[in-house]
Formats: structure tokens, C-alpha cells, sequence
């Protein structure tokens, strides 16, 4: 190494280990190469600027170290995430804890995620004691949530994973994180999007009480934290303050599955791109909802509650997320989920929550059920897909885009019309799957699909939904592994900062 590269290295030691500076400036590609590799190898406080330039024009590499770079930690699953090592030598508190930097879309450069810089340092807890022995550690203890694994822990809030607020401390809260917009409500629970230093999460708060209680709702989280796949949410963490619990989940999607296939009626939606886009997404939904359901059926766990509103899409322009089309599709709202620890133990007939319209046949007569109820209520979720799919016009030809739009346009109401025309047939007006199941069969069968993969789960929608549960395939059944995408095989997301804006240009990725 030529001296003056040496002594470049010794300054950037320096530097590194006890420096006061944020930044450092050098023209030395061996230091630019260390700092590169030291971001690939445990050390992501560091961000290098410039690095494939400085090595093609001799331009200078700026290297900067973060002050605060904590943000979340995880496992190293994916491919997409680097991990740092958090030592006290630049922090006036030890942290021992690793935590997981937001990769961004830019080649060459590694931002860590910055928290709000007149954040009090004071909300920084250590999670192995703060409330060690309160009611809600306990509960958590109870479901098997805590102890975690620190190298896995997600620490959101700079306390851990699992946080308990006072009432006082709402603006603490609010500091870490920032509401972005409402997402929807039911009778127990809101769910508002927020950011958590360009994390954009989904915030699902729980008002715990008699009619539902903080054992039933930590469920869904314990329910979570047994399963790791690309189409199903991500459990970040949890906080209380008093009553309300808070869950707060990867992606923050921008539609469920209704207000998705809502859009393609749209009649402002008249961007060929767009359109596309939906159309072709939609179309691998089938596959993706099979393959993750076989996922959640092969853990010994039945969801109860499949239906468009419990179904996420998320646009992922931008975004690492391994995906074939711009828009996934993900599984949420474990609520009312159950897990079992052997497959004869899956089969129940206690009394339990459903949702009619979509619930089997065997759930509405309280009957006893198995993991065939949520085939059941796939399959009502397929028909909903079929029916905003199928169109007289071969969508494959955009030829004549408008005109396919106008005809699809038109025919949007009628066909909904049409499905809810059907859902009424039998004599006592009940308008769920299961009260109608001959006429939707019949429906369905008379389907005109050109797309071949699409036509594969149209054809076996109508088993689905087969009234005697025995004869419906199994989840793995629909969707069999040699039709599952790259996509359905992996584990949950990554975690992506935030986009700034979204291109209309797409592109179709497989990773």
C-alpha cells in the first residue's frame, strides 16, 4: 500500500474509533474499498458516497458516519438487509443490541435512517428490564412473544419490540411515529399508516375491554409470529398505553382486495400503464392467496376469516419486495385465527366468530371444521376476483385500449350486479357463498378465461366450494409447487424506506 494510502487508512481508524466528526472526506480507493466492505460485513454505520465513481475517475469517496442509526432490528433472511453492531464508543448509553438499517433503491450508497433529532434520549429503554413484571410482560410471556432473541428483535421504538407506554407519554409516541393517513376500522379496532424513520408501517390499535380483551388481541401477534412468508404481514411490534394495544405491521398497503378490484371500473384510471398493471396483477393473485394459505395450513394454523377486507395489495414500485407484477397481494387480520400442535387437534366445532357472507358451510351450522373451511373462503374470494376479470374482450390485446376500458367500464356495474343477483337466489334471501353454492358453481363454470393460468383456478374454484368439506382440495392442492411463483416461496418482506414519489412506468420483476 503507498504510504500516503496508509496513512489515509490510519486517519479513517482513527477516525472510526474515536473521531467526533459525522463525516470524513478522503481520496484513497483503499479506504473507499474498507468502508465498501465494512458495510457488507456488520458495520453499516457507515455510508459510502461516490465509491463506483472514485474507482472509474479518481473522483474523492465522502464517507459519513450517522449519528443515530439505530432503526429496526431483524434476522438476516433476506439478501436486501445489512446489519450493524451498535457499540458504546460513540453512544453515551451502551447498546448491545443489533438493529437493522432501511436499504434504499440507490446503487452504491447505504443510508442509515435518521429518528427526529430533538427526540429525548430518556425514551431509549433497555427492554430486558423496563416492566419486567408487569401484567402485560406476563401476557406476552404467556403467548411465547417474549423473551425474543435480541439479534431478531425489531426495535422499533428504541426500547424493544414490545413497549409499554403511560398515558403521559402519548407524544412519545407520537415522536417516533408520525400518522400518515387512515387505513380503515371495524367495532374493536382502527388501522391508521405511520412512519417510523421512513418505515411506513401499519398501525392496528386495539380498545381492549370486556367485549374483547388483550389476551385475544396479543393472539393475532402470537399467531404472526409463527409464520414468515412474502404474502403474508410482518409483525414489528407492539405498545399499550392503558387499554388500547397497538400492532404495528409490514406493508402499510394502499387498498384491500375490494377497493383493488374497485379500480377496475375506475373510469378516471385511463393510463394503459395502470391499467396493465392491475389486470396482470390481479391475475397472479390466485396463485399467490393459494400458496400462502398452504403456508398458514402446513403451521397447523386456520385463519377463520378469509375475505376481500382481510386481504392486502400493496403497490410495490420501488420497492425490493419479490414480487412479478407491480401489485402484491398479502393475507392479514389474524384476529380470530387458531393454531394447533397436531393435525387431529385442527378439527373443532366450539362456537366461534365468522363472517356469514363468506364463511363455510359447516362454520355456519356450527358444525365440526377443519382447515377445509378456509378453502371454502378462498373460494369465495376467487369468484369476487373472476367476476371483476372476466370480460367478453380478450384483455391480452390492448390494441385498442379505450375501447377495452369503455366495455370493461360499462360491464363493471352489470356484473356486479349480477353477482349480487345471484347471491339471492335461494327463498330465504340470505346472500352468503355458502346459501347459494349450486348457482355460484353454475356461475362460475360458464366463465369465459383466455389466460391458461387463470383458467386452471377458475376451473377449480367450483371444487372449492364444494358443500360436503371432503371433497374440496387441500390449499396445497390449488396451487401445487410447480405453479408457485419465485414470490411465493420466500419469507416476509424486507423492510423499505418509504418511496418519495411512484414512477407510472412499470416493469415487471421476479427476484
Amino acid at each position: 500500500m503507498p504510504k500516503d494510502d496508509a496513512n489515509e487508512v490510519a486517519n479513517f481508524l482513527y477516525w472510526v474509533i474515536a473521531g467526533s466528526s459525522d463525516k470524513l472526506d478522503t481520496s484513497s480507493t483503499d479506504v473507499a474499498g474498507i468502508a465498501y466492505c465494512l458495510t457488507h460485513l456488520g458495520f453499516e454505520i457507515l455510508s459510502v458516497e461516490n465509491f463506483a465513481t472514485t474507482l472509474n475517475t479518481g473522483t474523492s469517496c465522502r464517507l459519513i458516519y450517522s449519528v443515530a442509526p439505530y432503526l429496526l432490528g431483524g434476522d438476516s433472511r433476506e439478501e436486501n438487509r445489512w446489519h450493524i453492531a451498535l457499540s458504546s464508543t460513540r453512544f453515551p448509553t451502551p447498546v448491545t443490541s443489533t438493529y437493522e438499517t432501511a436499504c434504499t433503491s440507490i446503487q452504491q450508497t447505504f443510508h442509515t435512517a435518521y429518528t427526529q433529532s430533538d427526540r429525548s434520549q430518556s425514551v431509549l429503554r433497555n427492554p430486558s428490564y423496563f416492566y419486567k413484571d408487569s401484567e402485560h410482560t406476563k401476557l406476552l410471556q404467556s403467548k411465547n412473544i417474549i423473551p425474543s432473541d435480541h439479534r431478531l428483535e425489531q426495535d422499533w421504538s428504541g426500547g424493544g419490540q414490545h413497549v409499554e407506554f403511560s398515558k403521559q407519554e402519548k407524544q412519545v409516541i407520537n415522536d417516533i411515529l408520525i400518522a400518515q393517513g387512515f387505513l380503515g376500522s371495524s367495532s374493536s379496532a382502527i388501522v391508521e399508516s405511520v412512519k417510523c424513520r421512513r418505515i411506513l408501517l401499519a398501525r392496528k390499535t386495539i380498545r381492549c375491554g370486556r367485549g374483547f380483551s388483550k389476551s385475544q388481541a396479543v393472539d393475532e401477534v402470537a399467531h404472526l409470529n409463527r409464520l414468515d412468508h412474502s404474502h403474508i404481514v410482518r409483525v414489528i411490534g407492539t405498545y399499550v398505553v392503558d387499554n388500547d394495544l397497538s400492532i404495528l405491521m409490514f406493508p402499510a398497503a394502499e387498498y384491500n382486495l375490494n377497493s383493488f378490484l374497485e379500480k377496475l371500473h375506475d373510469p378516471h384510471l385511463l393510463c394503459e400503464t395502470d391499467w396493465n398493471s392491475i389486470v396482470s396483477s390481479s391475475a397472479t393473485f390466485f396463485c399467490c392467496l393459494s400458496g400462502a394459505m398452504s403456508y398458514i395450513h402446513g403451521k397447523l394454523t386456520k385463519h377463520m376469516d378469509i375475505k376481500p377486507a382481510n386481504i392486502l395489495v400493496r403497490d410495490c414500485w420501488g420497492s425490493s419486495a419479490p414480487r412479478r407484477v407491480r401489485y402484491k397481494v398479502y393475507i392479514a387480520d389474524f384476529g380470530i385465527a387458531r393454531s394447533y400442535v397436531d393435525i387431529e387437534a385442527v378439527e373443532t366445532d366450539g362456537p366461534t366468530l365468522f363472517t356469514r357472507k363468506f364463511a363455510a358451510p359447516e362454520v355456519v351450522d356450527r358444525q365440526k371444521r377443519g382447515l377445509a373451511a378456509d378453502v371454502f373462503s378462498l373460494g369465495c374470494v376467487f369468484v369476487e376476483i373472476l367476476a371483476a376479470l372476466t370480460t367478453p374482450i380478450d384483455l391480452t390485446c390492448y390494441g385498442q385500449l379505450r375501447v377495452v376500458q369503455e366495455c370493461q367500464l360499462a360491464k363493471g356495474d352489470e356484473r356486479k350486479t349480477i353477482l349480487q343477483n345471484l347471491l339471492s337466489q335461494n327463498e330465504n334471501g340470505d346472500t352468503s357463498y355458502q346459501a347459494n353454492i349450486e348457482v355460484i358453481q353454475d356461475y362460475v363454470s360458464t366463465l369465459s378465461v383466455s389466460n391458461a393460468e387463470v383458467k386452471h383456478y377458475g376451473e377449480i374454484t367450483g371444487k372449492m366450494l364444494s358443500r360436503d368439506p371432503t371433497k374440496r382440495p387441500t390449499a396445497k392442492d390449488v396451487a401445487p409447487d410447480r405453479m408457485l411463483h419465485q414470490c411465493c416461496i420466500k419469507g416476509s418482506d424486507p423492510l423499505d424506506a418509504a418511496p418519495k414519489e411512484q414512477s407510472p412506468n412499470e416493469e415487471s420483476v421476479e427476484s
